[in-house]
């Protein structure tokens, strides 16, 4: 699409059902683009051996993990198992855009998903959903990043 602008790009990815994978690493790639514009340097790990999606650093703060979970633009949740309780594992859930709007992204840290994780689950339930409007306060939370 040379000489597209990025919406028409978006537009016509939007229209096009994605599979699971496209989806996957359209969130991954957009999270990873979006921390080295405010710049990280990031390390992709997903299918490595890490559990984690990547690693990210500035020069003058802490490394971290990052966990992406991306929704397609029909859908508003991610079902997740257990999360651990972890300050230095942030987690970005993410909704590929629709027409007319870009892509929405939601951060928070691995001890803030775990506990709203097991204030919306049964104890006996191995995953929970995490739906927009139960997050909304995540939204586009990149200050939170060390």
């Amino acid at each position: 699409m040379i000489g597209s602008t990025t919406r028409e790009v978006i537009e016509t990815m939007t229209e096009k059902k994605l599979s699971t994978r496209q989806v996957e690493y359209a969130g991954l790639h957009h999270v990873l683009s979006e921390l080295s514009v405010r710049g990280y340097d990031t390390q992709e790990t997903k299918g490595n051996v890490m559990t984690n999606d990547f690693m990210a650093r500035k020069a003058d703060a802490a490394p971290f993990v990052g966990e992406v979970k991306t929704s397609s633009q029909d859908k508003n949740g991610w079902y997740v198992r257990e999360p651990p309780s972890d300050e230095n594992t942030f987690w970005f859930f993410v909704i590929l855009p629709e027409k007319g709007r870009g892509f929405r992204v939601f951060i928070a840290r691995g001890d803030e998903v775990n506990k709203r994780w097991f204030s919306w689950n049964e104890p006996d339930y191995k995953q929970a959903g995490f739906h927009v409007p139960n997050i909304k306060d995540w939204e586009d939370r990149w200050d939170v990043l060390p």
